[in-house]
């Protein structure tokens, strides 16, 4: 940068001629900005708009301006396909081969499928959204942009979209890109590495920071390109989320109006102006908020979870119960089984008793009428009276029978003695 001296009507004034552009800027015109190149979450679907969060306005979304936006599947091919083929050419194993090398990477636990920065210049705390400053803030970021490709050579920029719809921020970019590393000797000869890409471009141990402090040091040319003088921030955490700037945006909305004032450019603004105490006594105050909202969602959550948990064990307990009713209920039918197969066989065991004595009583009754007719008149009787006692009934009157026969054959025995003598 170059200052020159020059004469405005008949007073002196001072002014900046730029080396590159020759452009020439009044002191009093210069406004200074602060830059910040960030990490991004990496939501391609948010990006490009696919779904709108809640801090879109749709209306405002075709001013958004898309410079590349390309599928992650389609980069990946491109850039990967050929080494993948040349690794599995060398494979002689079909389960080392690699059939889907960005779902590999997806599984990985060492590297990303791909990178975002999100890059801004100024901030609503400074400048208004819509305002000529802010202009001069989009064709700042629009020049950076343009040539990060070919500073980057081992970043695939596969998305880089200009977002114009978020009204609680200015304009900002999302670069996404996919790390390149070549010549390796393990594994791919062409990989996915973020350490093997900042190493071919240059950098040491600590690629990211010195990767990003170049980065941002052409960020600051390109926006001295357009008048405006870099300033440093206080430090990442006046950075806010969407939900903290909300928070402070209504809490400054419900500050009472001030007087439009002479803004630098010469147009007028409603801007409220805080002292540094003021608003850091504000942005504290928007956080204690969201702190609050946020034990509150995460107690509310809480209960939600112990009444589901209670839910899902009462349905436990009743299918235990019916489990349980239900092992009882075959227990009690197993014993009554057990019951009647005891029976079955004390039956079994006694009717084949009753027939043993059956077939010796008929062979001996052939020899002794009298015993045939008593059992004959058994058989009827035992026919007629299907007790289950019957056996006991049979064997009194077995008894009797055996008795009176062991008399007669004392009897025939002493008359047979009688006779010998």
């Amino acid at each position: 940068m170059q200052g020159a001296a020059g004469f405005c009507g008949t007073q002196k004034c001072k002014c900046v001629t730029l080396d590159k552009s020759n452009r020439t800027f009044w002191e009093e015109d210069m406004v200074e900005l602060t830059c910040s190149i960030a990490k991004g979450r990496g939501s391609l679907r948010h990006n490009n708009r696919s779904f709108a969060a809640s801090s879109v306005d749709a209306t405002l979304s075709r001013n958004n301006f898309v410079l590349v936006d390309q599928t992650l599947e389609e980069t990946y091919h491109q850039l990967f396909d050929q080494a993948v083929a040349a690794y599995n050419a060398k494979q002689t194993r079909d389960a080392r081969k690699i059939s889907n090398y960005l779902d590999k990477i997806q599984r990985s636990k060492q590297e990303k499928p791909f990178y975002e920065i999100v890059v801004e210049v100024g901030s609503t705390a400074d400048i208004a959204k819509g305002s000529p400053e802010e202009d001069l803030c989009r064709k700042a970021l629009d020049e950076y942009v343009a040539a990060f490709q070919q500073r980057n050579p081992a970043f695939k920029v596969f998305q880089a979209i200009r977002h114009e719809d978020e009204p609680a921020g200015l304009c900002h970019y999302h670069i996404d890109f996919v790390p390149i590393s070549t010549g390796n000797k393990r594994g791919l000869e062409t990989k996915n590495s973020l350490s093997g890409a900042f190493a071919a471009m240059g950098f040491g141990r600590n690629g990211f920071s010195e990767w990003r402090e170049q980065e941002q040091k052409e960020l600051i040319r390109c926006m001295q390109q357009q008048g405006i003088e870099y300033k440093p921030g206080t430090g990442r955490s006046v950075h806010l989320t969407a939900a903290e700037m909300r928070n402070v945006k209504q809490q400054i909305d419900e500050l009472p109006s001030v007087a439009p004032v002479k803004g630098v450019f010469g147009h007028k603004t409603n801007k409220v102006v805080l002292q540094p105490l003021e608003a850091e006594n504000l942005l504290k105050l928007a956080k204690n908020g969201l702190v609050e909202d946020a034990a509150a969602a995460k107690s509310a959550k809480k209960e939600k979870k112990l009444e589901s948990l209670e839910a899902s064990l009462q349905a436990k307990n009743t299918k235990l119960l019916i489990k349980e009713n239900a092992l009882r209920k075959k227990e009690t039918e197993l014993s009554m089984r057990e019951l009647d197969l005891a029976y079955d066989d004390g039956t079994k065991k006694k009717a084949s008793i009753y027939q043993s004595l059956v077939t010796a009583l008929a062979e001996y009754c052939d020899k002794h009428q009298k015993m045939a007719e008593a059992l004959n008149t058994f058989f009827q009787w035992a026919d007629k009276n299907s007790s289950s006692d019957f056996l006991g009934a049979f064997v009194g009157d077995l008894n009797s029978a055996l008795a009176d026969l062991h008399k007669r054959r004392e009897k025939s025995r002493e008359r047979f003695y009688d006779r010998s003598m």
